[in-house]
């Protein structure tokens, strides 16, 4: 259903710009007194989460986390708010696009960035990740904030070419507020350090080594380890030892032998030998940018971002000249809404959500009602609030499941009941074992027993094996040529492990004459003979 622009407490939401399984996110504005307009990005979470005290949990952890951050390379969080039962995060609106989009069309293009665009990009991510890696609370004690997701997607441009970190969601903190899970693997895959391959407790100087992933990629269009988020990259990582790692000039002997350095510094495999701090790693790209100023270097980033995104950021202006007209509308709607309700219940309370500030209407009779209906839905919103913090302080009874495989789309059974398919979050009971199958086409099927604790997120990822059988082709006499799917692959006899479950067309080539067959290879194996006079 295609969206509608709606009144939403004190925002007028516009636009959705994004949806996932568990929040939409919309672009929207709110008015304030004289004249006072902000554009913000509303994260609402969707009404089948609002009684999961799991997820509210993890939503208020990531707000109060990211409202203490107060940096320009950094996505502001304004507000953390409850309208009508549905829980929402104000947010920064950042209209422009991810890193992973520029780079992405960049590499279309057959192109990349200069070493010295890649430095700033770097340089300015290193600058908001040691503001909050070093952030302390009011009485001076560290939070100890790490990012632990820093990664192309979480790295936003504005049109003119600055740098934000988004996307605290799943940050490490010291404080109480963190939604990091201590042992498991969070984040993406390849681009993790190799203390969080392991499932080790990660200190700041994990964004360090993301970031030297980051930089390394960036000056030679290669990623380190692989780009596919494959189990494998993460094994490769984990097990990183040093001196493995080829620089990244071997990729590309034009670039600069300081940002080599640099990378590899901070893609040191133990953390002792990266960066102490980001602030130093910063340090060190700043030297190798002067005399160009950051701000030269920003002009360089917004022609990129106007050359490949011209035409979206055109329609995106387009699009908000439309607002004006939007929120004349949704104020006389809503106008019209408060008129009815006096004159069809004249002695009722007025509606629960008052418009916004600053909405143009003529005054009514029931307009000291609003306002008292405003002030009595604050304090209800506090209250609200303030129960289900305390009902956080102790873990709730049960926990929540997270399931995804490559390939995506395998059966997920628990306690031999089929729930869906991957990626699938499901909600489970505390203080039990579980047993979980996960099974798609063609692979071999995983089954695992596992044990949730009380509250707990128990996240489980698979890399399925493709299950082989072997073909083997005889003939007589020996010696003929053996194609598979027109692939020459030798002579007979020949045994080759192949994917089990699919079709195969066998051709065998002696002299002159061929046969060909085609066969379903079986979970058992399966032996061809041909004969030739």
């Amino acid at each position: 259903m295609a969206f509608q622009p709606e009144i939403f407490g004190d925002y007028f939401l516009l636009e959705r710009i994004g949806a996932g399984g568990m929040a939409e996110i919309f672009r929207g504005r709110r008015f304030g007194a004289a004249g006072f307009e902000r554009e913000v990005a509303v994260k609402r979470v969707l009404r089948r989460f609002t009684d999961d005290p799991e997820f509210l949990e993890m939503l208020t952890n990531e707000a109060k986390l990211s409202a203490t951050l107060q940096h320009g390379n950094i996505v502001q969080v304004y507000d953390l708010g409850l309208v009508k039962g549905t829980y929402f995060i104000v947010m920064e609106f950042v209209e422009g696009v991810t890193l992973k989009q520029l780079m992405r069309a960049m590499s279309k293009a057959g192109i990349r960035f200069s070493p010295v665009e890649a430095a700033y990009l770097v340089q300015q991510i290193a600058e908001g990740l040691d503001y909050a890696h070093r952030k302390t609370d009011p009485t001076g004690q560290p939070l100890g904030i790490v990012h632990c997701d820093i990664s192309p997607d979480n790295i936003l441009l504005t049109p003119d070419g600055q740098v934000k970190v988004g996307d605290f969601g799943i940050a490490r903190a010291a404080a109480s507020f963190s939604n990091y899970k201590e042992g498991m693997v969070m984040g993406k895959l390849n681009y993790l350090s190799p203390e969080q391959a392991r499932g080790q407790t990660p200190d700041h100087r994990a964004d360090i080594f993301s970031m030297g992933i980051l930089l390394y990629q960036l000056v030679t269009g290669v990623h380190p380890f692989g780009q596919k988020g494959s189990m494998e990259t993460l094994v490769r990582i984990g097990r990183l030892k040093r001196g493995e790692l080829a620089p990244p000039e071997t990729h590309d002997p034009t670039v600069p032998k300081v940002l080599g350095c640099v990378a590899m510094r901070a893609l040191e495999p133990e953390p002792g030998a990266r960066y102490s701090a980001a602030r130093a790693m910063a340090h060190e790209l700043t030297a190798y940018l002067y005399p160009a100023t950051p701000l030269e270097v920003q002009s360089m980033i917004e022609t990129r971002i106007h050359e490949h995104f011209g035409a979206h950021l055109a329609a995106r202006a387009e699009t908000r000249s439309r607002d004006a007209e939007i929120i004349r509308d949704l104020q006389r709607r809503r106008a019209e809404a408060l008129a009815a309700e006096t004159r069809t219940e004249p002695t009722a309370e007025p509606a629960a959500t008052r418009a916004p500030e600053g909405a143009q209407g003529r005054p009514s009779r029931s307009a000291g009602a609003v306002v008292g209906a405003g002030v009595l839905i604050g304090l209800l919103v506090g209250l609200a609030a303030g129960w289900v913090g305390s009902r956080m302080l102790s873990p709730p009874p049960h926990g929540v499941l997270f399931v995804d495989s490559v390939p995506r789309g395998a059966v997920v059974r628990l306690e031999h009941r089929e729930r869906g398919t991957t990626p699938l979050v499901l909600p489970v009971e505390g203080e039990r074992a579980y047993l979980l199958e996960v099974e798609a086409p063609g692979h071999q099927p995983v089954r695992e027993t596992f044990e949730v604790d009380r509250g707990a997120i128990v996240e489980k990822r698979y890399a399925l094996e493709e299950r082989r059988a072997p073909l083997e082709i005889v003939s007589v006499p020996p010696g003929a040529v053996v194609s598979i799917d027109g692939e020459e692959v030798g002579r007979t006899p020949l045994v080759r492990e192949m994917p089990a479950g699919r079709t195969y067309q066998v051709e065998v080539r002696r002299g002159r004459a061929s046969r060909r067959q085609e066969v379903v290879l079986g979970d058992g194996g399966l032996t061809l003979r041909f004969e030739f006079k």
